[in-house]
This record gives C-alpha cells, sequence and structure tokens, in this order.
C-alpha cells in the first residue's frame, strides 16, 4: 500500500489556471521569468559549455587533429544513451570537417566501458586521439595503456565520481559529476555532455553555422536524456523540450532534409513502433523508442542502433529499423519468461532478505537489468542479477530511491574485480565463488545497516480536484508542465467519494481495463492490471494522471489511474 501525500489536502481545485499557479509556486518558481524559463525554454538556455574546465583544452586538441587528419576514434556505450551521444560526437567533428573519424561500440561480452582489449586495438590502428563518451570515468588501466603508447584521450562521461577513487590519466577529463569540472549542473546523461563538447566544437570552429546545426542536434540529445532516466531539472529540461520540438517538426518530411536533420533513421523507426513524427513525448521516447534502441545492445550489438540513427540511405534505415524492432519482440519476451524465473526463485529465499542476489548461467547479460528491475519494482529491494561465465559473476544492480548502490559496493570492493554506474543502476563483475559469497554477506551487512535509507513508497498527489474539473480544456493547460521524467513527474490528481459503476477489460489478452461512474463523459483507465483493479459501488478515492489523447482522429480524455483507495469520512 502507497502512502499517499497530499500537497494540499484541505482545497479542492475546479480549475486549470488556480492549479498551475500552486503547482509552479510548489516548485518555488515565482517569478514570471522563471516561470517563463520554465514552461517555454529556449535554446539560449543552455548553459556555456566552456565553464567545464577543461573544455578549452579539449576543444584545442580536437581542433589539432582535425587540421593534421590524424585519427580519431569514439568510444560509445551500448545503451541508447552511448549510441546517441556517439552519433552525436560523429556528427560534429563531420561537421567540424574531420575526416578520420571511427566509432567503437564495444559489445556487453567485452564488460561495460573502456577496456584493455580495446586500448590495445586502438594502439594496433594507430590512433592519435580517443575520445570517450558515457564512459571512461572508472577505466584507469585502458587510458594509461593508451596513454603509455602516446595516444591521447579526452573522456565525456556523466557516471558517479567517488572521491577516494583516482580519476583516469586523461588529456582532458569532462564529466559534470566530478566536483572539479567547475559546471553548474551535474546531471546530464552521457549524450548531455557529448552534446556539450558538440556546442564547444562548433561554437569555435563553425561560428556561422553552429546555431542551427546545434538545434537539430538537441533531438539525439533529447532521446538519451530521456531514456537515461536522469532528472528533467535545468538543462535537462532545455535539452529535453527543446530536442522534442526538433524531433517533432513536420514542415518538411522530405528524406533529404530528414538527413539533414538527423532524423531519417528515427522515421523508420517511429514506423516500426506506430508513432508519427509530431507525435513524440517522452512517454514514446521512455517505451517506444529507447526500447528498441537499447535491443539492439542486448540481443546482439549496439551497431545497428548506432547505424539507424546515422544513415543517410532510406533503404538501410528500413531494414535497420525493422532488425530493431524485432529484436525488442524478442527482448520483451524473454525479459517475461526470465523475470517470472527470478520472482519464483525469490520465494524460495527468505524473503525477509534485505537484498536479492540472483543469478542463473543462462541469463543473457543483456537483459540483466531489467530482470533486476522487475524484482526490484515487485519487492522494493536492492536486487544484484548475475550470469557466469567459468569463474567470472557478471551483474546489473537496481536498487531502490535513497540507497546507493555503487556506496554498497564501495563498501566491499575487495571483493569485486570492477564495478560502477549509478545510485540505482549499476553492474559488477566478481572472479571466484568464494568473492561471490562474500560479496553477498557483505552488501547483506551493508544494506541491513542502511536500510532506513531506503524510502518506503510514496504517492505524491498535488491536489484534489472535482470531478467537473476532468475536461480537455483544463487537460492541455496541464500539459504545458511537460516534459515529464525523474523529479519532474507528471501531476497527480485525485477525486475522493467516487463510485465506479462498470467495468471492461481492454487491449490485448484484456491486460488493462476501462472504468466510469454514472453520468460520466469521460473514464478511466488502468494499464497492466494483473487482475487487480478498483472495486465497483463502493466509495472510493482514485489518484490519476489528466491527459489528453487522440483516439481516430478524436480528441479525448485519458485518465490512467496511479492507485485507489477506500473513501474514509
Amino acid at each position: 500500500m502507497k502512502e499517499w501525500l497530499i500537497s494540499n489536502p484541505n482545497k479542492i481545485y475546479s480549475s486549470a489556471p488556480e492549479l498551475m499557479a500552486d503547482l509552479l509556486k510548489n516548485k518555488n518558481i515565482l517569478e514570471e521569468s522563471a516561470q517563463k524559463k520554465f514552461l517555454e525554454p529556449v535554446f539560449e538556455d543552455l548553459h556555456d559549455p566552456f565553464l567545464f574546465n577543461q573544455m578549452k583544452t579539449a576543444v584545442a586538441r580536437i581542433k589539432q587533429a582535425i587540421e593534421k587528419n590524424e585519427k580519431i576514434v569514439i568510444h560509445g556505450d551500448y545503451d541508447a544513451d552511448g549510441v546517441c551521444a556517439s552519433a552525436i560526437l560523429e556528427k560534429v567533428l563531420s561537421f567540424c570537417g574531420a575526416k578520420n573519424i571511427s566509432v567503437y561500440l564495444p559489445h556487453r561480452d567485452e564488460g561495460y566501458g573502456f577496456q584493455k582489449s580495446a586500448a590495445e586495438y586502438f594502439i594496433e590502428q594507430k590512433i592519435n586521439l580517443i575520445i570517450t563518451c558515457d564512459c571512461g570515468t572508472t577505466n584507469l588501466e585502458a587510458i594509461k595503456i593508451a596513454k603509455d603508447a602516446g595516444l591521447d584521450t579526452i573522456v565525456t562521461d556523466h557516471h558517479i565520481v567517488l572521491a577516494d577513487r583516482p580519476l583516469p590519466e586523461t588529456l582532458a577529463f569532462i564529466n559534470p559529476a566530478d566536483p572539479a569540472s567547475g559546471y553548474p549542473f551535474k546531471y546530464l546523461a552521457g549524450s548531455g555532455v557529448a552534446y556539450k563538447l558538440a556546442q564547444a566544437l562548433a561554437l569555435t570552429l563553425k561560428p556561422n553555422e553552429a546555431e542551427n546545426f546545434l538545434k537539430w542536434l538537441l533531438g539525439l540529445a533529447a532521446i538519451s536524456t530521456i531514456t537515461d532516466m536522469v532528472p528533467l531539472l535545468d538543462e535537462n529540461r532545455t535539452i529535453a523540450t527543446l530536442g522534442l520540438k526538433a524531433l517533432n517538426y513536420t514542415g518538411d518530411l522530405s528524406a533529404n532534409f530528414l538527413r539533414q536533420t538527423h532524423r531519417l533513421g528515427l522515421w523508420y523507426l517511429l514506423q516500426q513502433a506506430g508513432t508519427a513524427l509530431g507525435k513524440i513525448t517522452t512517454t514514446t521516447v521512455e517505451y517506444q523508442i529507447g526500447p528498441r534502441l537499447n535491443a539492439a545492445g542486448r540481443m546482439d550489438h549496439a551497431n545497428g542502433a548506432y547505424k539507424l540513427m546515422t544513415t543517410d540511405d532510406p533503404s538501410e534505415a528500413q531494414t535497420l529499423a525493422e532488425n530493431l524492432n524485432t529484436a525488442n519482440g524478442e527482448r520483451q519476451k524473454l525479459v517475461k519468461e526470465y523475470s517470472a524465473e527470478a520472482l519464483a526463485e525469490i520465494t524460495s529465499q527468505h524473503l525477509d532478505t534485505p537484498i536479492f542476489w540472483l543469478m542463473r548461467d543462462n541469463w543473457p547479460e543483456g537483459l540483466l537489468g531489467l530482470i533486476a528491475s522487475a524484482v526490484k519494482e515487485e519487492t522494493g529491494k536492492p536486487t544484484f542479477v548475475f550470469n557466469k561465465k567459468g569463474e567470472r559473476y557478471q551483474a546489473s544492480a537496481r536498487g531502490p530511491k535513497g540507497f546507493s548502490l555503487v556506496e554498497a559496493m564501495d563498501s566491499a570492493k575487495e571483493y569485486f574485480l570492477k564495478y560502477g554506474g549509478h545510485a540505482q543502476a549499476a553492474g559488477c563483475s566478481i572472479i571466484g565463488a568464494d568473492n561471490f559469497a562474500q560479496a553477498y554477506t557483505a552488501l547483506r551487512d551493508f544494506t541491513l545497516k542502511n536500510k532506513d535509507k531506503i524510502m518506503t513508497e510514496k504517492l505524491n498527489i498535488e491536489a484534489i480536484i472535482e470531478t467537473d474539473f476532468v475536461n480537455i480544456k483544463n487537460a492541455e493547460i496541464l500539459q504545458t508542465l511537460a516534459p515529464y521524467g525523474i523529479e519532474q513527474r507528471e501531476p497527480i490528481l485525485a477525486i475522493k467519494n467516487i463510485y465506479l459503476t462498470s467495468l471492461r477489460p481492454v487491449g490485448r489478452d484484456f491486460q488493462h481495463c476501462q472504468m466510469s461512474a454514472d453520468k460520466m463523459s469521460w473514464h478511466f483507465i488502468q494499464w497492466q492490471t494483473k487482475g487487480v483493479h478498483p472495486p465497483l459501488n463502493v466509495p472510493l478515492d482514485i489518484a490519476f494522471n489528466l491527459r489528453v489523447s487522440v483516439w481516430q482522429g478524436q480528441t479525448q480524455i485519458e485518465a490512467v489511474i496511479a492507485d485507489w483507495r477506500e473513501h474514509l469520512d
């Protein structure tokens, strides 16, 4: 049962303008200029990329490499953030005149980040300059090998920088999570950091053409900013808002213009997902675009997603999009199967254990994080999901809000070959059964000591409203608060003392439900009911998101249930 936290429990709203004023006040956005910046961000709201104190060094070295036609390699990552970040850097280097560019995306079997084997490969290929994106912060060994061989490395990354862990020996280290970076906003996605380098390069090397190029490039940055689940605050909100605007432009849908605006591959991917340009929202990105891009690295290799984001060939784009759609369907099928196995396994463990530590030889490495997410969502507990190859245990981990997986692993670092990531999404490798067992014991003890940090699930409800509040006009007014994401959640409203009188299963396999009350011209929708839905003909308080949707050309209300409870006087 979720704990309801209602912002103003004694007030019932009847109009959206009144509610909007209070919502902005609750966000401490009081001045008219601040409200305009929040609701209507513009390109000029982006921070100066040269606030990164090592950005000038990075730009100067890349300028030199372009002028001397040196070999530049972009080392990305295998998820949507790493793919989009790599595409951003390849596009800006080409825009600035670089001719000798290659892109290296590792296979998941190589492990996360810039590995020793990749450094040795770059040396063999006589690379002069390495630029990482969405990785590099913890890859000290590989960067040292490259440096000793005379290769320069510029790291662009956004992963956690731990105070007691040394930084790699780079020519330039650009990571907003580094307290010494000088940058005013530390929550950029990997693609966001890559975009800042792109911004600095374009403004320096192509100042007269930079703004138009960079505005369209925001579309790629927006996709991964949304899919990588970084807070949609400050600069991330600007990137997401302007990026969605760029992605949704429908004034010219010719193949040539889609190429120029970095959207040719996306056009074909959206056709596979059943969505059109002009209709892309954060929900579209999070549930349709992101999973298909991620499916490449999870099921085979991220090169398929990267090629789709960079191709200029419509025929190739269509084939790549079809391949990603097929891979995503297979991914969904396997995640459902393996998640069921994992949830069945935890019933055989003590359910009062503070942490779940699950392992199967046959669970693919690319799906471990999704399996861990399913268990964490079901149990609310930190979850590590491993597979095993020889003596090596490889895991993805997911944790509840308030609990840091990285801090937990750092407390038992002697048992890990390597580890890293974010507070609630991380990964690790362990060698040997003894280390595997001791790591579990150490993390179990750490979790017990820090269990008070794990936040109980709360439902933040912005307002109680009258039933008549629910109409298209008010829903459209509230929609101006979008885009939504982490730390910028869609407002949850509540209607109290309502009696539902009808229920109709809908959707494929009838996994969703529509519900309504007498004399209501609209209905509630509950996604993925799993056989549990609000009861009929009893007094309820219902919490929901109020949206506008278009179905078969008709604009209609969509009231998506978040929770319900019995109404008490």
